[in-house]
């Protein structure tokens, strides 16, 4: 039975309609580069904003370096390099909050994806880049680190007994405790194919990729 005209629009507007309601984030300027190395590292010539789908500003100030050097390159047979295609832009901004930390690495990897998808990524092609990020990139925790000088002891008392403490090192600072996972090529092969097969929904990649984290330790 051949089907009505009016309704493959519709149906095609439909989806179009339903893509573009995933990815509702969006540029707020232009990405403006300067090759400063080799085609592979670049310095904004300008500061360069996205706002994710949760109405989050990420901002990339002017000056910074960039080299898509979060996007690993085990990612470039399923994208091309860091600099190819559609998914540039997004790399930009998960480039420099991977290298600043300035976000738990979860969100960093969200973001990536849901700038992929503004900008056009085909939604599974993102899923599982979206996968491979959160399941063997680096990740980090934030621990805060509080150093005191030595107390005074009271009137009448043995001094108290501690480590010196430098002038520089009191008062508190975060440092991160970095796991980086083992990439495992049949892994990914493996996934991508999943989800391709099956489109799971980004809550189930993100409890996969955290299942197979956590199998990986043992």
């Amino acid at each position: 039975m051949r089907q009505h005209p009016i309704r493959t629009v519709v149906a095609v507007l439909g989806f179009l309609l339903a893509a573009r309601a995933e990815a509702a984030g969006k540029y707020l300027n232009d990405l403006l580069l300067k090759d400063v190395g080799d085609g592979r590292q670049f310095e904004l010539l300008n500061d360069y904003a996205y706002q994710d789908s949760k109405d989050t500003v990420w901002t990339v100030p002017k000056g910074e370096k960039v080299n898509g050097a979060s996007i690993p390159s085990y990612l470039w047979s399923i994208a091309g390099g860091p600099w190819e295609g559609l998914y540039r832009n997004a790399s930009v901004i998960h480039d420099y909050f991977f290298r600043t930390k300035q976000y738990d690495s979860d969100s960093v990897h969200w973001v990536f994806y849901d700038a992929m998808l503004t900008s056009g990524v085909n939604p599974t092609k993102a899923k599982i880049m979206y996968f491979a990020v959160l399941r063997f990139n680096p990740r980090w925790k934030a621990i805060t680190l509080s150093k005191k000088p030595c107390p005074t002891s009271p009137p009448g008392h043995a001094q108290y007994r501690c480590e010196p403490v430098l002038a520089d090192d009191v008062g508190e600072r975060v440092v991160y405790l970095l796991e980086t996972p083992k990439f495992d090529q049949k892994e990914l092969d493996d996934t991508a194919a999943l989800i391709q097969k099956q489109d799971p929904s980004l809550d189930q990649i993100e409890r996969l990729a955290k299942a197979r984290r956590e199998t990986a330790k043992k």
